[in-house]
């Protein structure tokens, strides 16, 4: 009869609606973590579940998304969007997802991030590959926001001269341009971010705006990959950013970019490092792209301890001399020549850790022991070598840092994708023959350059 009885109590308590007698919020919080239409559809389940869903803490549409094997078509994803805002509890909310692939008139989307942002939530995530035209103000005075992501598709933002967010974190960008308003005659535009952390602009151009300033004072990584293509117009855009450790600026570089200013307290700024890679968008973008890859150097001169920049070659064309990086201790080239390789080696004097993904040349009159770099002999202790292809200069530079190096520790050669295997043993021997300062150095040979 125990038996029984005990067995009967547990069928009813796994028939017992559990979720149902939760909290609403609770409700709503594990709502949250589906398709807001999916979260939507529990009101018929029963009239305890009619309006639960409005206690959801993350809105998050989608228009290509299936629903029950039926593509959403664009009046009833519309009419879906307004629908939930109209009924939802003002204050849930915190995350707003919008992923768009139709045509929707800007209006529509204005209207909703008004309504959303004027609610208080947090994060504002939109990501769309049509052309729209945001003019939304909500999105420039809201003291709530702590992280906006906009990923979209020829989208053109207008920006009031002077904005504050305060609470704003993380700000990504993508594909944007930004414009001032035709009242704003000086055309320069002040963006305050005094708890901005991280800034990510990629394929943004400001047109018609002469200058901008970001005042982020807490401001640690910065990542710039500018527009490809080129806007008739040059913005000189500053960073007030006395805290920053990270930087990249990656991508092409047009006939008419951007000037980029750094403006940070060198008694004590660390930037731990900075990820340079300019490329040229058309021929006459070569000096342009040289111009503007010394300026970017020499605003790091004393302040990075960790510099990659890759295609070095550029600065071949650069009218002025490199600056002294009393702080950098690890050094990534890429594609650089001999002249601009000991140029940099030359103003590296505590450099401990050197990676060379390519070598183009090295003349043997810069082999001469007279020109052997300080870091070099004091120094080095990594030394990295990658995309050998049994090239004399190259292995007359590995050479040189073998026979000069009193502290190198770990020595790493490794081939181009394309060279033979046999070719490369040949490599390794003519490596393992040269005169080493010291004898202890641990010599590799990786299949790929790390």
């Amino acid at each position: 009869m125990d038996q029984n009885s005990s067995s009967k109590k547990q069928n009813l308590n796994e028939d017992k609606d559990i979720i149902s007698n939760l909290p609403d919020v609770i409700i709503g919080r594990i709502l949250s973590f589906l398709l807001t239409k999916e979260a939507v559809s529990t009101c018929v389940l029963s009239k305890r579940w009619i309006y639960l869903w409005t206690f959801i803490t993350k809105l998050n549409f989608n228009d290509r998304k299936l629903y029950y094997r039926t593509r959403i078509s664009r009046t009833h994803f519309l009419n879906s969007v307004y629908r939930v805002l109209l009924n939802l509890d003002a204050s849930t909310v915190q995350s707003f997802t919008l992923s768009l692939t139709k045509d929707y008139h800007s209006y529509h989307i204005n209207q909703w991030i008004s309504a959303i942002l004027n609610r208080g939530v947090k994060e504002l995530l939109v990501e769309s590959n049509k052309n729209l035209d945001i003019s939304s103000y909500s999105l420039w005075k809201s003291q709530s926001l702590e992280k906006m992501v906009l990923n979209m598709h020829g989208c053109v933002i207008r920006v009031p001269t002077f904005v504050c967010l305060s609470s704003l974190t993380v700000l990504k960008l993508t594909r944007i341009t930004f414009t001032c308003h035709p009242s704003n005659d000086s055309k320069i535009l002040i963006l305050k971010f005094p708890v901005l952390r991280e800034y990510e602009a990629e394929n943004c151009s400001w047109l018609n705006v002469k200058d901008v300033t970001f005042e982020v004072p807490l401001l640690e990584v910065l990542s710039i990959t500018p527009a490809y293509e080129s806007v008739d117009s040059h913005t000189i855009i500053k960073f007030c950013a006395p805290q920053l450790t990270k930087f990249s600026y990656s991508g092409c570089v047009s006939p008419i970019s951007d000037t980029i200013l750094l403006d940070i307290d060198l008694s004590r700024a660390r930037i731990a490092s900075a990820n340079i890679y300019p490329r040229e968008y058309l021929q006459e973008s070569e000096e342009n792209a040289a111009s503007l890859t010394s300026q970017l150097l020499r605003q790091f001169n004393n302040n990075v301890e960790c510099l990659k920049f890759e295609r070095s070659k550029v600065l071949a064309l650069a009218k002025d001399d490199l600056p002294t990086f009393g702080m950098l201790t690890r050094l990534e080239l890429g594609n650089v020549t001999g002249e601009i390789l000991m140029n940099f080696l030359q103003n590296t004097p505590f450099l401990k850790t050197f990676l060379l993904q390519e070598l183009l040349q090295f003349d043997e009159a810069l082999s001469n022991p007279e020109n052997v770099p300080s870091c070099i002999i004091s120094n080095l202790e990594v030394f990295k070598f990658g995309k050998l292809y049994n090239i004399e200069h190259e292995l007359r530079f590995a050479k040189f840092v073998m026979a000069y190096a009193q502290v190198l520790k770990v020595a790493s050669f490794s081939p181009r994708w394309d060279l033979r295997r046999s070719t490369f043993e040949k490599v390794k021997k003519k490596i393992l023959s040269f005169k080493r300062r010291v004898s202890s150095v641990v010599i590799e040979f990786p299949p790929v350059f790390k």
